[in-house]
């Protein structure tokens, strides 16, 4: 299942108190984007066969420091963390980049 958070501060809470070992993909998107209305579905069926992964997804408009702090220039744009690292990016809608990733991660 995927979770919005709501404020840069619930993101870093959350990704302060997971496992250590536990992988997170963040998507970062708009609400105008057409792209990311589009992948938001194919985004939540990842979530149910990557159990493994911690699936995030953040509004760029409603949390402003995700674009500061991330550098986050297009959308959709997908960062994945572990261990509070930042560990790949992947900008675009993308589906066969992040199911490659994910499926990497997830051996």
């Amino acid at each position: 299942m995927v979770r919005e958070v709501e404020t840069y501060q619930e993101l870093e809470n959350l990704l302060q108190n997971i496992p250590k070992e536990q992988f997170v993909v963040l998507d970062c998107f708009a609400t105008w984007c057409g792209p990311c209305k589009a992948f938001s579905p194919f985004f939540d069926e990842l979530s149910k066969e990557y159990g493994n992964v911690l699936f995030l997804k953040a509004d760029v408009d409603k949390i402003d420091e995700l674009t500061a702090e991330f550098k986050v220039r297009a959308m959709p744009t997908f960062i994945f963390f572990k261990n509070l690292t930042v560990i790949e990016r992947i900008q675009g809608a993308d589906q066969q980049k992040l199911v490659d990733y994910l499926t990497q991660i997830s051996q």
